[in-house]
């Protein structure tokens, strides 16, 4: 376990970081990807049979989930930056992303995944769908407490530094470094171009909410993001790495 949630069904049982799961309701559990699929299927049972490891000795608790959001997560390795739903209402946070950034920023980038998890429609263009995702997402973090205000920088650092992650995110695919295919390249300059296009109105959601946090703290609500999506940005913003 790389972690537990305080107050949560695990951290009742008595569950710590650190221990070695061996079987959820008699599955032997052998990644990551296991534990998410096993904890998945059983969402609607009353409880969960654990068996794990601590200091080399074999133990075993019955766990009773209380599911607070209609979202699952996942810790998963794949190579990658950004989120992504392997289904649908579930978000996997690549192991990478975890390891690489700060608590507050990867609250936002979850919350980013969550967003379009809750609010995508199919009919909508991509575009539409990351304009909403990015809007409801800082304000999820927000609300939640967390800081909001790298998430610009994020987005402008994937872009650069990792465009085969973007790539790698919506198909499942790993680019190798350094041998992109034309069509790879092409479908990362528009991953570039879309960023580019999104990062002054990200810049000026993230003002919003911390205007509004600063005037009353902890009430930050979609007022506070209106005004940036009411006036688009009508040019591009270039990005340095």
């Amino acid at each position: 376990m790389v972690g537990v949630v305080a107050g949560g069904g695990f951290d009742r049982a008595g569950i710590q970081r650190g221990d070695r799961l061996r079987r959820l309701n008699g599955r032997r559990i052998r990644s990551a990807d296991d534990f998410a699929r096993e904890m998945l299927e059983s969402a609607d049972r009353a409880s969960i049979a654990i068996e794990y490891e601590r200091g080399g000795e074999a133990q075993r608790v019955v766990v009773s989930p209380a599911a607070a959001c209609p979202i699952r997560l996942s810790l998963g390795f794949k190579h990658a930056l950004t989120t992504y739903q392997p289904i649908r209402l579930h978000v996997s946070v690549p192991i990478e992303l975890v390891q690489t950034v700060e608590r507050d920023l990867l609250a936002s980038v979850v919350a980013h995944e969550i967003a379009h998890a809750l609010f995508d429609v199919a009919h909508e263009s991509k575009a539409q769908q990351e304009q909403r995702a990015d809007r409801e997402g800082l304000m999820l973090a927000a609300r939640a407490g967390y800081d909001v205000s790298g998430m610009a920088e994020y987005w402008e650092r994937v872009a650069v530094a990792y465009p085969w992650t973007i790539e790698a995110a919506f198909d499942g695919r790993r680019s190798p470094r350094g041998e992109h295919s034309a069509a790879a390249r092409d479908r990362e300059l528009l991953s570039h171009d879309d960023i580019a296009r999104r990062l002054p109105t990200i810049r000026k959601y993230i003002a919003g909410i911390q205007a509004q946090l600063a005037e009353s703290p902890g009430e930050a609500s979609n007022d506070a993001t209106n005004s940036a999506e009411a006036h688009p940005p009508e040019t591009t913003q270039e990005i340095h790495p």
